[in-house]
């Protein structure tokens, strides 16, 4: 990473710090704290029998609250713990955050890598979101989808923490769909725009993906047929990461609207107000091989000297323009 590109990083940090609240400098309510909870998904719900290691959730209470929810799903294997540094980042600009533990012990990719039936994409994903049977590939009841998960650990954090404000994401005991946002890495990205898809989200926030397709075509599910405002959709990937097949997928989605994709190396917030961001910072552990994992994850996304994520600004601009 070049000297002026820190130094960029380091302004837009300081700018930002000053409208709303960074992790240095809250710029909110005096006194206050942040907030960890970490909880085992069968507390939440007995039936919940798989994929049991913790859910995280965030409030920063040194800051103004947004009344944003964000969600955040994790890439294939991965789990919430492997990207604290996002979400704490995300709460300090005043969201509530939930990482959430849900079925990922595979790569949606290769469990359709070679079906003709480019449906195979989205059955899969939607089977996980909600519960429902729809492919032979998988095996995810209602119990354990991502919706049912969200519900119980939001009634669960309303209960136990009540002056929180986490209730405010419930509406008639479902999520309060327009007041969420759903980020996520790799599979957990497709996930937050198929959800997008079928459901009114303020945000979906994608890292590292999507990019479904194979030899036979590409996933009809990647179109403009979403509910979800497009001008909610934002895409962040490395450059050695598949960055065209990205772009591809986040063109069809509508986001070349806002104009071409923007090296943030180069380029400070708002990046010319695009939705589709792309660096070639070095990733944290000195190898372009972690490219993937460095738009986010914890071990992998590069830092500055004093410690502060370099992507800080982006995570903001993603989530909170």
């Amino acid at each position: 990473m070049s000297i002026p590109s820190l130094v960029t990083g380091l302004v837009m940090m300081l700018a930002l710090a000053g409208c709303g609240g960074g992790s240095n400098n809250p710029g909110g309510p005096i006194g206050g704290s942040l907030a960890e909870h970490i909880v085992a998904p069968a507390t939440t719900d007995a039936s919940i029998n798989d994929w049991l290691e913790n859910h995280y959730a965030y409030r920063d209470t040194r800051v103004a609250a947004r009344g944003r929810l964000l969600v955040h799903l994790p890439g294939s294997y991965g789990k919430p713990e492997n990207s604290q540094r996002y979400m704490q980042e995300m709460a300090a600009a005043g969201n509530h955050v939930i990482g959430l533990r849900y079925p990922n012990s595979w790569t949606v990719m290769d469990l359709c890598a070679t079906d003709p039936d480019l449906t195979c994409y989205e059955r899969v994903r939607l089977e996980i979101i909600d519960g429902i049977d729809r492919s032979t590939l998988v095996a995810v009841n209602v119990s354990n989808s991502i919706i049912n998960r969200l519900i119980k650990l939001l009634q669960y954090l309303a209960l136990t923490y009540p002056d929180e404000g986490w209730g405010q994401y419930l509406n008639g005991g479902q999520p309060f769909w327009s007041r969420l946002q759903f980020s996520g890495h790799s599979q957990g990205a497709g996930h937050a725009a198929v959800i997008g898809k079928y459901y009114i989200l303020d945000r979906v926030l994608m890292f590292g993906a999507p990019g479904d397709g194979n030899s036979y075509g590409v996933a009809p599910w990647q179109d403009r047929n979403h509910v979800t405002s497009t001008t909610g959709y934002f895409g962040f990937n490395h450059d050695r990461d598949s960055l065209a097949a990205k772009l591809a997928a986040w063109t069809l989605l509508g986001l070349a609207d806002y104009g071409a994709a923007i090296d943030v190396d180069s380029v400070a917030a708002p990046y010319n107000n695009t939705h589709m961001l792309r660096s070639d910072a070095l990733p944290e552990t000195g190898s372009y091989d972690d490219a993937h994992g460095a738009v986010v994850t914890d071990d992998k996304t590069p830092l500055l000297p004093d410690g502060t994520p370099l992507f800080a600004p982006v995570w903001r601009y993603m989530c909170c323009t």
